[in-house]
């Protein structure tokens, strides 16, 4: 079993040319702990996840460039895709465009086909919860058949309170 000890230095990971001046203060800030059976391997824990050094500065840039809501995903799931697979460096060759390949991916994901699967529809999460209970229409704007006007409100002060230092933005109210 991985032990995890604090090394109490909290140097940024491997110093990088590309790194900008927040990727170093972040990672001076944050916990830092070392994993014993693999030496020279550092976890920082950053909102909330352990993440290797070596992949703390690909985390951060993609969370200062790439944005995409469920709501925008299922209003304009191509675009999004498309941004994605950009932002991951493997754009789609106009032929890939051609044969149809983003519809798929986009129905692969959907909330449609994923409820469908076998495993969700009688399954169990930790031997208590049915799978099913996790799926919902899969429709933008459905809470409110869900949540009543103070349950949102609460639910907005909370989102705002808990991610107002992230960076993320949430649009919860059409």
């Amino acid at each position: 079993m991985e032990q995890l000890t604090n090394t109490n230095n909290n140097t940024p990971p491997i110093v990088r040319s590309d790194q900008n001046n927040e990727e170093r203060s972040i990672g001076a800030i944050l916990p830092k702990y070392m994993i014993t059976f693999s030496p020279g391997v550092d976890l920082y824990l950053y909102q909330g996840f352990w993440c290797p050094s070596s992949l703390l500065h690909n985390v951060i840039n993609f969370q200062q460039n790439f944005e995409a809501r469920k709501t925008d995903i299922k209003e304009n799931g191509i675009l999004e895709i498309k941004k994605l697979a950009e932002f991951l460096g493997c754009e789609f060759s106009l032929e890939e465009e051609k044969q149809g390949i983003i519809d798929e991916i986009l129905q692969l994901c959907s909330l449609n086909n994923l409820k469908e699967l076998e495993v969700n529809k009688t399954g169990k999460f930790m031997s208590k919860f049915d799978n099913k209970v996790f799926f919902r229409k899969g429709e933008v704007g459905d809470w409110v058949n869900h949540l009543s006007p103070i349950m949102v409100d609460r639910f907005e002060q909370v989102m705002n309170d808990k991610f107002s230092d992230s960076g993320l933005e949430f649009k919860i109210r059409p």
